[in-house]
């Protein structure tokens, strides 16, 4: 019996002691107030792109899901890291600091297709911007 106590004493100091800590994520600086980006962000983002995958980007010229899931993944990457921060300026653009990789479809990447680059601004201003909107609003 004194064995058990023993144990559960240790496994509850063991437990008590450890270090937990959440993913941390990049920042939103939404018209000059930080927001920091968590999972509920990310459940937005992933369902305004399931949206917009499904039902808008199929009626458009230059179709190409394999691209846009390409493109989406690069934005998620960069969205992940604690050292990146989106910006949404009042004029309602997009700007950002400290990218993990050069954002899809922006000045300085190289290799882009010009049908590939329009598709990236699709993704950026139909599916991230309207996220960064909607998580902005749930977090005043």
């Amino acid at each position: 019996m004194k064995n058990i106590r023993l144990i559960l004493l240790i496994a509850f100091v063991a437990i008590a002691s450890t270090n937990c800590k959440a993913q941390d994520y990049g920042t939103l600086n939404y018209w000059g107030k930080n927001i920091q980006l968590d999972r509920g962000f990310f459940e937005i983002l992933n369902n305004n792109f399931s949206t917009f995958i499904n039902n808008t980007a199929p009626t458009w010229k230059y179709y190409d899901y394999k691209d846009y899931q390409d493109i989406y993944i690069k934005v998620v990457d960069n969205l992940k890291s604690s050292r990146f921060t989106i910006i949404v300026t009042e004029a309602n653009q997009l700007q950002w600091n400290n990218a993990v990789s050069i954002v899809p479809g922006t000045a300085g990447e190289q290799g882009r297709s010009k049908k590939s680059t329009a598709r990236a601004g699709w993704i950026l201003y139909q599916v991230l911007l309207p996220s960064l909107q909607q998580f902005a609003r749930t977090k005043s």
